[in-house]
């Protein structure tokens, strides 16, 4: 069934993606089903109804790697509507529980650059840089600086 909510999706037909996902998908029996549902949401556009999915599965689990997935989320969901503040704050609740996440460093970097402060979002980059000095997507977003 999940396989099907992904081709619809992939199709750009959401709407019957979550509908089966909803009737069939068996998506509120585990928290992974919770995290596809609330990804499909995310996906589709419905960002008001991803980000109570992503806070509800956030404030519930006391997984880790559950908590850093719907926070990630959280974070990729506010930094397209433009609330970079509120992007900051999931993207630091993270590192504030593994301080060498660098997907998170990246995401600070880019909401800092699309507040205006390119000097701190460098610094960010440079910090993954020091890390993985291969990381061709930190190495993009200092060029287009």
């Amino acid at each position: 069934i999940r396989f099907y909510v992904i081709i619809a999706a992939l199709s750009g037909n959401y709407e019957e993606g979550l509908s089966v996902a909803k009737e069939a998908g068996q998506i509120e029996d585990t928290v992974e089903g919770k995290l596809f549902y609330a990804s499909l949401l995310k996906d589709s556009g419905r960002y008001t109804e991803a980000i109570m999915a992503f806070r509800n599965i956030a404030g519930e689990s006391s997984d880790t790697g559950v908590k850093k997935a719907a926070l990630f989320n959280l974070g990729q969901i506010y930094f397209k509507q433009r609330l970079y503040r509120e992007s900051l704050e999931e993207f630091e609740s993270i590192l504030s529980m593994d301080n060498s996440d660098l997907n998170s460093k990246i995401w600070l970097g880019r909401n800092y650059s699309a507040m205006g402060d390119r000097d701190r979002a460098r610094a960010i980059w440079g910090e993954v840089l020091t890390v993985n000095s291969s990381n061709k997507e930190v190495k993009q977003l200092l060029e287009l600086m």
